[in-house]
């Protein structure tokens, strides 16, 4: 009917063919699309408390899509037995988002179970300048632990790139903890790595070609995985994997850009 909007429409788009921004704070997603490229963010609850069993470790993930093509991607579902597969696609280690000490940002069990759970921290997502914008969020589903670190992270997107991440995780007290930052990659991308902080992502079909490079320090490497692009369907792909160990705060960077 005239007038109406379509269900998951981004808001801002305008007439004028303004970059759409999106922003449902009710759900959590913030982010942009534009033409071929696509990047979004979840910032919200993992679920309605009452009912939370499709839950996945997922605050503060994004996935990341360039001409039309993934990019960085989220773990998915492969089913919903009890197996490898379903801990996987709900584990934080399956998404794009910060691991402290080796626990969940939310705990899960079961195949769908929660108990505590991350909690979203105040997320908002600027208007379009200059062809950028900027997300900036937080949880607080790691302040169970030693110290009570929250993990805050800012996305800087530009209308064709690049794209950057920021992560923050800090805490009150002077104890020791091991953060990992993990990047999944589609897996029709070969990545190289050409140095230690640096990676090429290149689609050998299209010939689509982008540069990761991580400004922070830590180890960084890259590991090989899975995802479930489709139910009931499993890819190999590879993963890039920063790690950061000692007293918090700890700050990563990392970029994604055409070289």
């Amino acid at each position: 009917p005239t007038g109406a909007t379509r269900v998951g429409a981004p808001s801002g788009a305008t007439a004028s063919g303004a970059t759409p921004r999106i922003c449902f704070p009710d759900t959590g997603y913030f982010g942009y699309r534009q033409g071929g490229d696509s990047l979004i963010v979840d910032c919200g609850p993992v679920g309605p408390d009452y009912q939370p069993g499709h839950a996945h470790c997922d605050t503060l993930s994004y996935e990341l899509c360039v001409d039309g093509q993934r990019v960085i991607v989220d773990s998915g579902v492969y089913g919903y037995d009890l197996d490898a597969r379903r801990k996987q696609a709900r584990q934080t280690a399956g998404h794009n988002t910060v691991e402290v000490d080796g626990r969940e940002q939310s705990e899960l069990w079961g195949a769908f179970r929660v108990a505590r759970r991350a909690q979203p921290l105040s997320p908002t997502i600027g208007q379009w300048q200059q062809d950028g914008l900027e997300f900036r969020g937080a949880h607080d589903g790691y302040r169970r632990l030693p110290d009570r670190p929250v993990h805050t992270r800012r996305v800087r997107m530009q209308a064709g790139g690049p794209w950057e991440v920021f992560d923050l995780i800090a805490g009150v007290g002077d104890g020791l903890h091991r953060v990992l930052n993990r990047i999944h990659i589609d897996s029709d991308l070969d990545v190289q790595q050409e140095s230690a902080t640096t990676f090429t992502l290149k689609n050998p079909q299209s010939g689509l070609q982008l540069r990761l490079s991580v400004t922070c320090d830590g180890p960084v490497r890259l590991q090989s995985g899975y995802y479930f692009p489709e139910f009931g369907l499993c890819r190999d792909n590879k993963i890039i994997v920063i790690e950061g160990q000692g007293q918090l705060p700890f700050e990563m960077h990392y970029r994604i850009e055409r070289p």
